[in-house]
């Protein structure tokens, strides 16, 4: 068993990757904020089975961002791809994790960007899919010192279905930093 646990401090999103696919129980995730922490956050469980580090094309007018696959990507179609992981550019504010706004084609989707600006890069892609509302264990107000075990039972698809990912979003930010800990059980591969 092992405890693995990622951070944010602004609003965002990071990814919690993780050693298994696992499913979860009981008191296995934690979602915490520290002594001066008063943000509102979401925890998403994600699968990276459509393919990891793509090359691909970014390309920033304005906040839209445009991300294009050299060829056809069949799970972009029908909502499977709900994330977008992007390395490499060379560019921090185009690297990180993003949640997909549009798919345009079978090569083609589009995110938005914190940053205004007129950029084209080359970078790599990791898709990233979830099983819809199965996949959200809660969204929480955290206040200073404040910890939710968010309510993980076998009536919840979270529990049956195992994640390679977590995904910690940060949907609205005043002051402090938000943990996500996850106690693995090594189990679910």
């Amino acid at each position: 068993m092992r405890v693995i646990t990622a951070k944010i401090s602004a609003a965002g999103a990071v990814i919690l990757p993780l050693d298994t696919h696992e499913s979860f129980m009981g008191d296995s995730i934690l979602l915490y904020a520290n002594s001066t922490g008063s943000l509102t956050c979401r925890v998403d469980g994600v699968f990276s089975d459509l393919g990891a580090n793509i090359p691909v094309a970014v390309s920033r007018v304005g906040t839209t961002v445009t991300v294009t696959f050299p060829t056809t990507q069949p799970h972009l179609l029908g909502s499977n791809v709900d994330w977008i992981q992007i390395s490499g550019s060379g560019v921090s504010s185009l690297d990180g994790l993003y949640a997909v706004a549009t798919v345009t084609s079978d090569t083609v989707l589009t995110y938005t960007s914190g940053t205004s600006a007129t950029t084209a890069v080359n970078a790599v892609a990791v898709p990233l899919r979830s099983k819809g509302s199965g996949s959200v264990i809660g969204s929480s107000v955290l206040a200073a010192n404040s910890a939710v075990v968010p309510t993980v039972t076998a009536a919840n698809p979270f529990y049956t279905i195992p994640y390679s990912a977590l995904i910690l979003q940060c949907l609205s930010y005043t002051a402090g930093t938000g943990y996500l800990s996850v106690r693995q059980t090594g189990s679910g591969r």
